[in-house]
């Protein structure tokens, strides 16, 4: 169980679930959460160390990550890092390829699932979303995350992913 991590369309952003009093509309407690949800948001949305092969964005050698990763215990067993390189296309355009990219840095970050036994499958799909069809001042990329979890039922997550 984790603390519930939710995203936000409008705003393309996540904060913790609160549990709120519907009298007086203060919040009582965070929110629980026995889904995939706040893993895959944690997954495909915390910036991963880049590859030393990797095209850094922004001309800088900042090639981010999480801090625990760099402790030898936590790759060391499970070859896993936290995180995806979406990150890196902040500023690629706007094309197939990217999307492409995408699908493969948000697959990437999410093998752990299927290496864990907690899903027997996991799918991303990409496709481009117009501006016009959501507040970002530009088009979005949206991820489609499916999970086929070993107890048979699939479990679907469409996430927005702006590049500005």
């Amino acid at each position: 169980m984790d603390i519930c991590t939710t995203f936000s369309p409008e705003t393309l952003e996540c904060d913790w679930g609160l549990d709120i009093d519907s009298d007086s509309s203060a919040p009582l407690d965070l929110t629980s959460d026995t889904s995939l949800r706040t893993a895959i948001l944690l997954s495909l949305f915390t910036d991963r160390r880049a590859n030393d092969d990797d095209s850094l964005p922004d001309d800088t050698d900042d090639r981010r990550g999480w801090w625990g990763d760099s402790l030898p215990p936590a790759t060391a067993a499970t070859g896993w890092q936290t995180g995806s390189r979406l990150w890196l296309l902040s500023r690629a355009k706007q094309t197939d390829e990217t999307a492409r990219r995408a699908r493969d840095y948000a697959e990437e970050a999410l093998v752990w699932l299927t290496d864990s036994g907690a899903a027997d499958a996991v799918t991303v799909e990409t496709a481009w979303l117009p501006a016009s069809t959501t507040s970002a001042r530009s088009s979005v990329l949206t991820l489609k995350v499916t999970v086929d979890r070993p107890s048979g039922v699939p479990a679907t997550y469409d996430l927005l992913w702006s590049l500005v």
